[in-house]
């Protein structure tokens, strides 16, 4: 996939408690990476490797393309980034793209929630309920651009609790796909 196959279409890339890593770049290409499970994205002569399918990846930034055709706006696809390091002129990033795989991702930032809460003691709940619930609301936001009204109903669900001080176990989140 050439930038003429993603003409317009940008990548804008944020963490998980929705700070911006890297601003809206246009797409240079997409090619496969060696591994079947990655593709490497090129932005402004930056390689970044995205942890999803080829395919997965060509559909996103197709689907995009022809919003962009058809509406005349300038989309954008949001990676959510759970790790990100530079090296040199190549910046290695492992992402999900329009908010796929959420369950993991939730699950990830209930871990670090329940060591912070055991490591720190109570005087820090507040900092690390805080934290979780940012991490839940930027993947709403995604599940909103994607428009995946099971993941936002959950979502909202998810908010709340955590706003509530509710304990939010792994399992509640099996309809988040």
């Amino acid at each position: 996939m050439t930038k003429e196959h993603a003409q317009g279409v940008f990548i804008r890339f944020i963490d998980f408690r929705g700070e911006l890593l890297l601003r809206a770049s246009a797409i240079d290409g997409v090619v496969p990476s060696e591994k079947n499970a990655a593709t490497y994205v090129y932005l402004n002569g930056t390689r970044l490797t995205v942890e999803l399918p080829y395919q997965t990846v060509h559909e996103i930034i197709s689907e995009a393309e022809k919003a962009r055709k058809t509406n005349g706006d300038e989309p954008y696809i949001e990676i959510i980034c759970y790790g990100f390091r530079s090296r040199n002129s190549e910046s290695r990033l492992k992402g999900v793209a329009m908010g796929k795989e959420y369950k993991t991702l939730i699950n990830k930032a209930l871990e670090r929630f329940y060591f912070r809460l055991s490591a720190s003691g109570a005087h820090a709940e507040r900092a690390a309920r805080d934290s979780l619930t940012r991490a839940i609301r930027s993947l709403y936001d995604v599940a909103f651009y994607a428009d995946d009204l099971d993941a936002l109903n959950e979502l909202s669900e998810l908010i709340c609790a955590a706003e509530c001080g509710e304990h939010i176990e792994p399992y509640k989140l099996g309809n988040i796909a």
